[in-house]
């Protein structure tokens, strides 16, 4: 009597055990993609200092760019000095964001580490920088190999002039 209920257990546990519901999403092509509209809101020309280095100056928008339905988007800020952005600094934004509000201290500390910000002596060095915004999909797993492709947006300029507390211990005789 045992043996009767083993093989029909057997066949109920592997029918029922296996689920292949995966779910599916489709990813448009990049070419296809519509690569984000960046706007500007507040100063393209900004010197810091130490009355305005806790405000925002600038605010970057932009527009969605859709890579299929329920796809998660990852947008990131890059900056450069020339329009190849060959030397590019990369500030993740977030997913599905569309608006970065940027700090003059996180300007100042950009500038000053990434993009010669100070001259040899320690002073300030007005400094052009081009603005764009990636859109890339965002991935779960981070162990992909392939990065997906990503679109860019228009860039912007502007210009930063760095705070920098310069002592005269600084100065050179």
């Amino acid at each position: 009597m045992k043996q009767s209920f083993i093989l029909p257990t057997l066949l109920c546990i592997l029918f029922t055990s296996c689920d292949t519901d995966i779910e599916k999403k489709l990813v448009k092509p990049t070419s296809e993609v519509p690569a984000p509209l960046l706007k500007s809101e507040g100063f393209t020309n900004i010197i810091i200092n130490e009355t305005n280095i806790n405000l925002f100056p600038i605010v970057l928008n932009w527009t969605k760019s859709d890579f299929g339905e329920d796809i998660i988007v990852e947008y990131s800020l890059e900056m450069a000095e020339n329009a190849s952005f060959t030397k590019s600094l990369t500030v993740t934004v977030g997913n599905n964001t569309y608006s970065k509000a940027i700090s003059s201290a996180d300007l100042n500390k950009w500038v000053i580490n990434n993009f010669n910000g100070l001259d040899a002596n320690g002073l300030p060095v007005k400094v052009n920088l081009l603005m764009r915004i990636s859109a890339t999909i965002a991935l779960e797993n981070p162990t992909v190999t392939i990065p997906p492709d990503k679109v860019f947006s228009n860039t912007i300029s502007l210009t930063v002039v760095p705070y920098s507390i310069v002592t005269t211990a600084s100065l050179p005789l």
